[in-house]
């Protein structure tokens, strides 16, 4: 079962944000085929990745995705939903309760950042689905998956520009406020698959040149000073 362990606390920290009946629910066959589904798809997308190599690698006979999932599809849809639903809870736990357009935004960037930080595999397996070969979103759509945050980020901008807080820079329009900040994150994101992948492959000095938290604490802040009049 050693192939499965990698990935194991990525599932587990998405598993948190289940219920506790799906959670209850889970045999320890189909948790394994979840630890092997999210690394293989985090790594190789879901076109180059075998249904019948995931239930081997978790230790399983051949036909025990169709079993527990119906078919590859089904365990794809599975992750992905698991995956997603965890990170839109972390960023809405990260706003609830601060005041202010501005640390809000840094809470919705910095939540991002902290769920990179805790599950690679996870945020791997998010880059490669939303901008990786386009195979997977006959399964299912991640900028579906993920609208719950997108939608919070623009009421935010909406909000703050409506009350006053935030006084737009000319030619700025909030479209633009919306697409810089998620660049952020999403760079973000991408730079801790790079440093992630390095890291698997032994170069330690080459994983230490990813983007930092300092670095994006200092986009953020850029980006922050440049969008108000």
């Amino acid at each position: 079962m050693n192939a499965t362990a990698p990935a194991m606390p990525d599932i587990n920290h998405a598993l948190e944000y289940a219920s506790a009946e799906r959670r209850r629910d889970l045999s320890e066959n189909e948790r394994a085929l979840l630890r092997v589904a999210l690394k293989a798809f985090a790594q190789h997308g879901y076109a180059a990745t075998s249904a019948r190599k995931v239930s081997v690698d978790a230790g399983l006979t051949a036909p025990m995705v169709n079993y527990y999932f119906g078919s590859k599809k089904g365990l794809y849809k599975t992750v992905g939903k698991l995956i997603f639903s965890a990170l839109v809870a972390e960023v809405q736990q990260a706003v609830d309760g601060v005041e202010g357009f501005e640390a809000q935004v840094r809470a919705i960037i910095g939540a991002h950042v902290e769920f990179g930080e805790r599950s690679p595999y996870s945020v791997e397996f998010i880059c490669m689905a939303m901008y990786g070969p386009m195979d997977g979103h006959a399964v299912f759509d991640p900028y579906t998956l993920g609208a719950p945050v997108a939608q919070l980020s623009r009421d935010l901008v909406a909000r703050a520009v409506t009350s006053g807080e935030l006084v737009l820079a000319e030619d700025i329009e909030v479209e633009y406020v919306l697409t810089h900040m998620w660049g952020i994150v999403r760079n973000a994101l991408l730079g801790q698959v790079r440093e992630h992948r390095r890291e698997r492959v032994g170069d330690p000095e080459r994983a230490a040149s990813g983007i930092s938290r300092a670095d994006v604490a200092r986009e953020t802040r850029i980006f922050l000073a440049g969008i108000r009049a």
